[in-house]
């Protein structure tokens, strides 16, 4: 990042009175403190394979009404990447009934945060907003007959802060952070619920 100083100050004292305006410009247009992720993401860890004749995935999810566009498109690019590492994990490997496998909440909402007033405020660059980004997921056996007999729920949330005079690029650049971070969290923890509530129904676990 290259900050322009204007040589026509009269002074170096001038110069030193608008130094910190030129370090507080430079520092408004940074973007994210890491470089986001170089593709979506993708588990390397093998399938997990239901005794079941198919799975059925569907994306109930709803959005807040006061969600506003960004949001909206932010949740839809999560729900997707999500449905995708949902498809990748889990398969039929075979036997009767199915299993659904529900997206029931996929969402990515950018909020405000408090941040300082006054002169010290004015030259600290903080968090004026945050990411907060939830899957919820359900993962339910049905027999042949329709009957659920077991089920799973996965809950996994992060929080990204997001720094004063982050610019738009830098904003979806910590979008994308985000939305890499959650869905690792979604791999993990889909073996672990699994593992506790449908390891019957899973071949070779």
């Amino acid at each position: 990042m290259i900050a322009f100083i204007d040589r026509r100050f009269p002074s170096q004292g001038s110069s030193r009175r608008f130094a910190p305006f030129v370090i507080l410009i430079a520092l408004g247009s940074c973007g994210p403190r890491q470089e986001p992720p170089p593709s979506p993401y993708s588990s390397v860890v093998a399938p997990i394979e239901f005794s079941v004749a198919q799975i059925e995935f569907s994306n109930p999810s709803t959005l807040p009404n006061d969600a506003n566009f960004i949001d909206r498109r932010r949740s839809n690019e999560l729900a997707e990447q999500a449905t995708e590492l949902l498809q990748q994990r889990l398969r039929a490997g075979g036997g009767e009934g199915l299993a659904r496998v529900e997206l029931r909440q996929a969402s990515m909402i950018e909020r405000p945060r408090p941040t300082q007033s006054g002169i010290q405020g004015f030259f600290t660059r903080e968090a004026s907003s945050e990411i907060d980004a939830d899957l919820q997921v359900v993962i339910t056996i049905v027999d042949a007959l329709g009957l659920e007999q077991a089920f799973a729920e996965i809950n996994v949330g992060r929080t990204r802060p997001i720094l004063e005079g982050t610019n738009t690029v830098g904003r979806d650049a910590d979008a994308r952070i985000t939305t890499y971070g959650v869905l690792n969290q979604l791999d993990e923890a889909l073996e672990q619920a699994v593992a506790e509530n449908l390891q019957p129904y899973v071949l070779g676990f």
